[in-house]
């Protein structure tokens, strides 16, 4: 009974994969059980707010019915993806797959080292051409996502745009700068100057005082002020790291960062800043932008569209560069590397890995990548010629919210080829990230300390260190800007609290790391 059950499975996989044009090794290994014709994968996706639902979306069903099996999306959002994360492969029902961002190497290794999930080498060679492919022609996608025991444990996204390396712009109302006779912005003290006009002039001509000068979402990828503070000197990324000189610091320890949390102190007890803003998720903040009669004056985001809507976007609001600090300084934050890694991984519970590993390669097929990137050919977008035109959104919607609720792109694997650039009449959200780009390149620093997972069994130390730094310093972030703390006051004893917390011993990591292999992922991608 056992042969004969391998034997159907090995079937099976056959005729799955001739289906979609691979070729078939002869030593595939079957797998060991069957307990049904009719295969059903099971898993947990982490996906930012404003993404569509999974289960609905006409570009995976349409994967789904070309391999001819089910999958089942059980989708957590970002409000809830941190509770669960680390969590999630001890539940009584262990999901097939994970797929989407925000898991940390720590996270993986913790996986790794309790056998939760399984190496994906001989998968990924027998059963996932497209990814096969890929890892050949861009070799430091395969070391990225290489552990030290030579090892891919999880499948990563490819940005090949260079826009994709900045996670936000700041936007400002350029109607209400112009009914009030005021000039665009160049500096913090300008700024300052022109979220009080906005506070206290009514720009949206209402008659009440419920405009928002500015506004972000502390802490959340793509809203936060982790660039904003560049101004300062400082930019605090994921982790919390910045280098200059060739010298790895810690970010919230730096004066440039105490005079950051001073001057948004400032906004916030005045009231020119969002007192929301470590509250709101995005779906609130989206609402405020979205209100009918306008009420944010400036915000932080990848693409004001989505905040503020399509014509508002495009009319009211515009990108303005990086404002100038006290003493002149002008930055804004850059990732390092276009591979975000870590965005799908099979599960040691997962009785149909072959199968699971040839859907996900799926996301890899230059036949599907348009449609994964954009959403379903007929609903975001349309033939046009030899081209293609993005289909109108349905009223109230923006291109980017339209695109956002019909393509998975946010947390799945994959690749996103240059060459999308070129294959729309017209792309109104590319056009408008090339230009913002564009408009922050001379002010772009990134830390420069390579993310490669062959470094990352010395990470579990770390992780417990950076959890207890994070925690800490998010803490007294929150007070010192509601002004329940006064910062200047407690400035030493922080320090000494991180210094008790390991941050010597973590920037001392970083430094290694750095110096070991600086530049390699700069040098190594185009």
């Amino acid at each position: 009974m056992k042969n004969i059950k391998k034997n159907i499975i090995t079937f099976i996989i056959c005729i799955l994969l001739i289906c979609i044009g691979y070729k078939i090794s002869i030593d595939i290994q079957p797998m060991q059980v069957i307990q049904e014709s009719k295969i059903t994968l099971n898993g947990v996706v982490f996906s930012p707010v404003g993404l569509g639902n999974y289960n609905e979306m006409e570009v995976l069903n349409n994967i789904k019915k070309k391999m001819g099996i089910e999958v089942n999306f059980n989708q957590i959002n970002s409000a809830r993806r941190d509770l669960q994360k680390i969590h999630i492969l001890q539940m009584e029902e262990v999901p097939d797959f994970i797929m989407g961002g925000d898991l940390q190497n720590t996270d993986i290794l913790g996986y790794i080292q309790s056998e939760r999930i399984i190496p994906l080498n001989e998968l990924i060679e027998k059963y996932a051409p497209n990814i096969q492919a890929l890892l050949e022609e861009k070799p430091f996608i395969k070391s990225a996502c290489t552990f030290l025991d030579n090892k891919i444990y999880t499948l990563p996204f490819y940005n090949e745009m260079d826009s994709a390396l900045v996670e936000n712009y700041l936007f400002i109302n350029k109607v209400w700068l112009d009914q009030l006779g005021l000039q665009i912005p160049t500096t913090i003290d300008e700024f300052y100057n022109v979220l009080k006009a906005f506070k206290t002039q009514d720009p949206n001509g209402n008659g009440k005082a419920d405009e928002i000068p500015f506004s972000y979402i502390d802490g959340v990828y793509n809203y936060s002020m982790n660039s904003f503070i560049g101004s300062f000197g400082v930019i605090n990324g994921d982790r919390m790291m910045l280098v200059q000189d060739e010298n790895v610091l810690f970010t919230p320890a730096q004066e440039g960062y105490k005079e950051a949390i001073l001057y948004l102190r400032k906004l916030y007890q005045e009231g020119l800043l969002d007192a929301e803003i470590f509250t709101q998720d995005i779906e609130q903040y989206v609402a405020k932008g979205m209100r009918e009669t306008p009420v944010v004056g400036a915000f932080l985001a990848k693409d004001s569209t989505i905040v503020v809507g399509e014509e508002r976007g495009r009319d009211e609001y515009i990108v303005i560069p990086p404002l100038k600090g006290p003493s002149g300084t002008q930055l804004w934050g850059k990732q390092n590397s276009k591979i975000t890694t870590n965005q799908f991984m099979i599960t040691s519970s997962n009785l149909y890995p072959e199968i699971t590993m040839a859907w996900i390669d799926q996301f890899f097929n230059p036949e599907n990548i348009q449609e994964l990137i954009w959403g379903a050919e007929g609903v975001t977008f349309e033939k046009s010629g030899g081209n293609y035109r993005f289909i109108c959104p349905p009223l109230g919607k923006s291109y980017a919210q339209y695109s956002m609720e019909n393509s998975p792109l946010g947390a799945c694997p994959g690749i996103f080829p240059r060459s999308e650039k070129s294959k729309f009449i017209f792309n109104p959200m590319l056009v408008r990230h090339e230009l913002n780009y564009k408009e922050y390149s001379p002010y772009l620093i990134e830390d420069n300390i390579c993310r490669r997972t062959m470094f990352m069994t010395d990470f579990m130390g770390m992780g417990k260190i950076y959890n207890s730094l994070n925690r800490y310093v998010v803490e007294m972030k929150i007070r010192w800007v509601s002004g329940e703390y006064d910062i200047e006051k407690e400035w030493e004893s922080y320090l000494s609290a991180l210094e008790n917390m390991g941050m010597k011993e973590y920037v001392a990591f970083y430094q290694e790391k750095y110096n070991k292999c600086k530049c390699s992922e700069k040098h190594s991608i185009d």
